[in-house]
């Protein structure tokens, strides 16, 4: 069934909207609740976190996610507590590769979240709760919540990322594609008063796959330098521990030249890291519920 069919059609072919419940108000759960709710439709976001926590995730919106947040309305909003910078030197071992002047927003996802939760309109009904059980059917859904009593929604909206406990309730299950397939950390710079680099940001590539490096992207997030790096290193791999401990003497090592372009900067705090599988839900096509953003792939 799609969400085309859901909702009642009146004797004269006009259609009410439809009451969608949304479980998870991370970036996609919060997006979706404010497009569909603009949309005239009636929207419960359900949420155990009254505010974001912080996490390592999205550290900036780049390229078609510019375009996208323009189009859903918010990117304005989120613009005006992010950093702007526009000019990103790209260097592939030691060598540049180009420069571009694209715009890129550095800000940090607990930050987005908040955002874009500010965006709900008043319609929205943001409920702080645990979903304890979903049941799902062609006509109407039934959500318990732990505090709340049970909401019966015409559609239920599962955004509750790598969790899997609510998506085995109503049988969709998830395929690992490639466990552990890559590694990204994040950490915070001061950079130097006395010289500072030539460039807004730096997208510095590995030269090479024998040291598991994709690239260093290091960017401006209020008043400092954010550097992201983005590996395809094994969990356990011993480099791991030297990172963390040292990661500037470390990155200098592992990408050759890189000193050249950043200079001497010191971590301001510790390295934070985030594990990705790659994975795709199975058996989506249930009445009643669908699946967006991590929680579907």
């Amino acid at each position: 069934m799609t969400y085309a069919d859901r909702g009642t059609t009146f004797a004269n072919g006009t259609r009410k909207s439809a009451h969608i419940a949304i479980v998870g108000a991370g970036l996609s759960g919060s997006l979706a609740a404010v497009v569909l709710a603009r949309a005239g439709h009636r929207v419960t976001l359900i949420d155990k976190h009254a505010v974001c926590p912080k996490q390592f995730r999205v550290e900036k919106i780049a390229g078609r996610q510019v375009e996208l947040m323009r189009k859903l309305g918010v990117l304005n909003p989120i613009a005006g507590e992010a950093t702007l910078f526009r000019d990103i030197l790209n260097v592939r071992a030691g060598r540049v590769v180009d420069r571009t002047q694209d715009p890129h927003f550095g800000i940090r996802y607990e930050d987005i979240v908040r955002i874009v939760r500010a965006q709900l309109p008043v319609s929205v009904d943001l409920i702080i709760d645990d979903v304890l059980d979903i049941q799902t059917g062609p006509r109407t859904q039934q959500v318990c919540l732990a505090r709340h009593g049970t909401i019966a929604p015409d559609l239920v909206i599962l955004a509750t990322g790598m969790a899997d406990s609510l998506r085995h309730k109503v049988g969709i299950g998830r395929r690992i594609i490639a466990e552990k397939q890559s590694i990204s950390f994040g950490f915070t710079l001061a950079p130097p008063t006395e010289c500072a680099p030539a460039f807004q940001a730096l997208t510095y590539y590995g030269a090479g796959v024998a040291n598991r490096i994709d690239y260093l992207s290091v960017f401006p997030i209020a008043g400092c330098l954010r550097a992201n790096l983005f590996t395809f290193l094994d969990h356990d791999d011993p480099w791991i521990r030297e990172l963390c401990r040292n990661p500037v003497a470390e990155l200098f090592d592992a990408l050759p030249g890189l000193a050249d372009f950043v200079g001497q900067m010191e971590p301001i705090d510790r390295v934070e890291r985030w594990v990705m599988n790659l994975s795709i839900a199975e058996n989506v096509g249930q009445d009643g519920v669908v699946l967006i953003g991590d929680a579907f792939q």
